[in-house]
């Protein structure tokens, strides 16, 4: 095989992994399953059954290319690595659960409807200044990326405890960390998920936090919204 057509896999809505053999000289994979081009400089698609809730696109990769995401609604959060130039047309389309996007000051060009009905988009964390957001190329039908809060630095806020990133600290956070401590989610480092799951504060996620949250669900202690400390 020496060609996948855009999208080739979109909507596949079971789809959790792909696999590519070692031997191709065209595509691959990562640990999670996500086809790239060979190289890895291009992601080519994200499987859209996979129950992650996080992803962050590796170092490696300039570009996201077409619908590589789309309609991937278990994605709460997404870290777009530090060499992407282009977030490709339709790439983040209809991913209706995405909350929150760091967005590295590489990005020249975002093509049309790469947020298209991103209906639950609030905050983008942008690695540059404002005059640098305002020089990228944003394409038509992005508008969900264009109302939401544009934070100009690269190490997001959130609201410690809020585990899910829905914006609420509650019984729902403690499941998701439970869930986490289960090993049957992961919040890869420097995510949103990740800093807000590390409850106090120690660089560490672990049981103890589980406990705090717990105790502050039960207004027994209070957390404020606190910015990342890196």
């Amino acid at each position: 095989m020496t060609t996948i057509g855009d999208a080739a896999f979109g909507l596949c809505t079971s789809l959790i992994n792909i696999v590519v053999d070692s031997d191709s000289k065209y595509y691959s994979n990562d640990e999670n399953g996500v086809l790239f081009n060979k190289d890895k400089t291009t992601l080519v698609q994200y499987t859209t059954g996979n129950t992650r809730t996080s992803y962050i696109i590796p170092d490696s990769v300039t570009t996201i290319g077409y619908a590589a995401f789309q309609a991937c609604t278990n994605l709460i959060s997404v870290t777009i690595g530090d060499s992407v130039t282009t977030i490709g047309e339709s790439s983040f389309s209809l991913c209706s659960n995405l909350t929150s996007i760091i967005i590295p000051d590489s990005v020249t060009t975002i093509e049309s409807g790469a947020f298209n009905n991103c209906t639950a988009l609030t905050d983008v964390y942008y690695g540059g200044t404002e005059e640098e957001w305002n020089a990228i190329e944003i394409g038509e039908a992005n508008e969900s990326l264009l109302n939401a809060t544009i934070h100009f630095t690269d190490k997001p806020e959130c609201l410690i405890g809020d585990v899910n990133g829905d914006g609420k600290v509650n019984q729902l956070d403690r499941v998701a960390l439970t869930r986490y401590l289960a090993k049957w989610t992961e919040y890869p480092e420097g995510s949103i998920n990740a800093i807000a799951a590390d409850v106090n504060g120690d660089g560490k996620i672990n049981q103890l936090d589980r406990v705090i949250l717990t105790r502050h669900i039960a207004n027994w202690i209070g957390y404020e919204t606190l910015p990342y400390v890196g």
